[in-house]
């Protein structure tokens, strides 16, 4: 139990810290683009919100339709790809 308690926790907080490490930098990224202070904070905060729905949002989806888990994640790696296009 403890085995996969701590491989949980591992999966949820690399992410959380590749993000959260990339997040002081945000305000000076963006001001090269004439975003301010204030909307580089909201930008920052709406994508952690946003993330937190969507991981929400994704395991209710796997709840209803088990065993989808391969398709789902190509779903979510295609609407990925096509956001930075």
């Amino acid at each position: 139990l403890l085995c996969r308690l701590s491989f949980v926790v591992l999966l949820a907080s690399v992410p959380g810290g590749v993000f959260n490490g990339w997040l002081p930098v945000l305000a000076p990224n963006l001001a090269q683009f004439g975003v301010g202070e204030i909307e580089a904070a909201w930008v920052g905060c709406l994508a952690t919100l946003l993330g937190a729905v969507g991981g929400l949002v994704f395991g209710r989806l796997l709840d209803v339709w088990p065993g989808k888990l391969k398709e789902m994640m190509l779903v979510c790696l295609a609407l990925s790809s096509a956001s930075l296009g």
